[in-house]
């Protein structure tokens, strides 16, 4: 019985730790992406840190919102309300998390609130973006982005 046990526990432990990353595809408007995904947050706290860079600073592959840069300049031109008073170059940094999601919206210049939240809005419309890349991993990183309205 005792064998049976110890031969149950090495069994459950190689299955545990084989549970520690999963493969990841991302298809989003059309286009594919994969990365492994970390099932435990520690791990992602290691893969974050490593080197002592900050988040997503050394990404091998930045996020993105489509492999083609004028899928996204036709997003904002059909979606950003550029009828506001006055131009200014609204400077955004957020992060784009594992998942996709984007969150934690800063304003980094001197540009009116009502231009911010605009810029706030469109993104948040833009739905999910791919992910940053380090080693194979999908991260969560920081971008910043220049609008001008």
């Amino acid at each position: 019985m005792r064998i049976y046990l110890f031969i149950l526990s090495i069994v459950l432990a190689c299955s545990a730790g084989a549970q520690e990353a999963r493969d990841t595809v991302f298809l989003i408007r059309g286009s594919i992406c994969g990365c492994k995904f970390n099932l435990d947050p520690a791990a992602d706290k290691e893969v974050l840190l490593t080197g002592g860079h900050s988040i997503g600073s050394d990404a091998q592959q930045p996020a993105y919102y489509s492999k083609e840069e004028k899928d996204w300049q036709q997003f904002l031109k059909k979606n950003l309300d550029t009828g506001l008073k006055g131009k200014h170059e609204v400077e955004v940094r957020f992060q784009v998390n594992k998942n996709g999601d984007l969150s934690h919206f800063e304003l980094l210049s001197a540009s009116p609130a009502q231009k911010f939240q605009e810029v706030v809005r469109v993104l948040k419309l833009s739905g999910k973006w791919f992910p940053s890349i380090r080693n194979g991993y999908c991260i969560q990183s920081s971008l910043r982005q220049v609008f001008e309205l």
